[in-house]
């Protein structure tokens, strides 16, 4: 099994938590709000800051339609948040429709919407992340995990080895025979061939370090 985890840039709930700077919405894991349902209907857990200022800005925000409180937990409330938003509707049918994925984790805040998606394969996370890339959707991969022996292996990779390297994936830079030039994935990320070629070779670099359990004689600067 693979997780992936990432941010996207949605303007449902953001706005309202602008106010709000210090509280996180996180989704209720194991709902199904959009089967068979115009409207986009969501339960999440705020916690962090203050409820009434929040409830206040979500009942002025034109997204959302209804924001009822379900339960109150100690320092956490449960709501749950209804809206006729399209976007926000095929963006989680991207994400967890017809791709083998579920939602292990889902956060919301001022700053972005974060999920850890886990999904059967690789094959599944790359076609999400593609489906994503064509409907315009601004997604920012920070981390891929594989699953291996019961464990997670993890390599240590910075926020550009990341980008780079799941952009190249995305894109089929290693597929055979090649989908994107090394040119075109240095435009999509707004830097220069030699920097993109640096930063997959040390990505993968560092993968096979951590997967292998070896290093190689040289280390890298």
């Amino acid at each position: 099994m693979i997780t992936a985890k990432f941010t996207l840039q949605v303007p449902f709930l953001q706005e309202a938590l602008a106010a709000v700077p210090d509280m996180e919405l996180q989704i209720e894991p194991g709902q199904f709000p959009f089967i068979a349902e115009k409207k986009t209907r969501l339960l999440v857990w705020a916690s962090g800051d203050d409820f009434e200022r929040f409830e206040v800005q979500a009942d002025e925000d034109s997204l959302i339609q209804e924001l009822v409180t379900v339960t109150t937990e100690g320092s956490s409330r449960l709501y749950r948040v209804e809206a006729e938003h399209e976007e926000l509707r095929s963006l989680f049918q991207i994400l967890f429709y017809d791709h083998d994925t579920l939602l292990e984790r889902g956060t919301v805040t001022a700053a972005g919407w974060q999920f850890w998606l886990r999904a059967v394969d690789r094959d599944a996370v790359s076609t999400v992340a593609t489906k994503l890339h064509e409907h315009g959707v601004q997604t920012d991969f920070r981390a891929i995990y594989t699953e291996h022996g019961g464990e997670d292996v993890t390599a240590s990779l910075t926020d550009g080895q990341y980008e780079a390297l799941v952009t190249a994936y995305t894109r089929g830079y290693f597929n055979v025979p090649c989908a994107v030039s090394q040119q075109k994935l240095a435009a999509d990320l707004g830097t220069s061939g030699q920097a993109v070629s640096e930063r997959l070779r040390r990505a993968v670099r560092a993968i096979l370090d951590d997967t292998l359990n070896v290093t190689s004689d040289q280390d890298s600067p």
